[in-house]
């Protein structure tokens, strides 16, 4: 997030301008911490269904903002974001972990020198999938991978792990 400052205005600007969860995505702050904020600043924000009727072509009148000298001018997001139970630490990591695998992880569109873990798990499953038929889950015997999948995705299932593994 480069910049979380915003004026009064500007944020007004944006609520009416964009979808609530899209700005809160932007700044990286929760979309109820963001509608609590524009309550506080006596912002007004779009009803329910409003974006639906933009987006149909209906126009919309857009509420002035109510001149307030007593509200702050400028608002540091940085400052309402939720402090405990915040998952900010986790997407932040999750984001690190997808920036290092981007090049590495590249699932072909065949099974070609499997894993000997997928061999035996192949096996198993095509054996299990021959004697019982049905249009369910295949579930292997114990000892090998618990993974349930269809007759339909099995292979695509195989070269996921594989590229796994």
């Amino acid at each position: 997030m480069e910049n979380t400052k915003l004026t009064r205005q500007e944020l007004h600007r944006q609520v009416w301008s964009e979808p609530m969860i899209s700005i809160a995505r932007k700044f990286e702050v929760s979309d109820y911490e963001l509608r609590k904020l524009c309550k506080k600043l006596q912002i007004p924000t779009p009803r329910s269904g409003h974006w639906q009727k933009v987006r149909t072509g209906k126009t919309v009148p857009v509420p002035e903002l109510p001149a307030d000298a007593s509200r702050e001018q400028e608002i540091d997001l940085r400052a309402i974001t939720a402090p405990r139970g915040s998952l900010k630490p986790l997407a932040l990591l999750q984001k690190e972990i997808e920036e290092n695998l981007k090049g590495m992880l590249k699932v072909p569109t065949r099974l070609t020198n499997p894993d000997k873990l997928i061999t035996a798990f192949q096996a198993n499953i095509e054996e299990r999938s021959r004697k019982y038929r049905f249009t369910g889950l295949i579930n292997p015997h114990y000892g090998f991978m618990d993974i349930k999948v269809s007759k339909r995705l099995l292979s695509r299932t195989l070269i996921l792990m594989d590229t796994l593994i």
